[in-house]
């Protein structure tokens, strides 16, 4: 009996291990690709943000009294949210091309 026990105390053991390991793999992709997205957002958002300065300085203030009415004020983060979609979007249909690679 004592036998039998030590097997299901080993099995459970092994099975805990497989689960932890698969566990923390996916935990590190999943944070990995947090911060691709995190960064890629944060430098769009500040190549946007430098962008929009650099036009308000050149254009006329009549050009730029008329854009303020169209234009929002936080269009750097406009497209910063806009770019990040695209990029979680790309990102997913990667991995679901990678999934469906290892299946077939």
């Amino acid at each position: 009996m004592a036998a039998l026990a030590a097997w299901i105390g080993n099995l459970v053991a092994s099975l805990a291990s497989v689960f932890g390991v698969f566990l923390t793999k996916r935990v590190a992709i999943i944070t990995a690709a947090l911060a691709v997205i995190t960064t890629i957002t944060t430098a769009m958002w500040a190549g946007m943000e430098a962008l929009v300065t650099s036009i308000a300085v050149a254009v006329p203030e009549s050009v730029a009294i008329g854009a303020s009415w169209l234009v929002p004020t936080n269009i750097e983060e406009c497209f910063a949210a806009i770019v990040s979609g695209h990029v979680a979007r790309f990102l997913y249909d990667l991995e679901m091309n990678a999934i469906m690679t290892r299946v077939q």
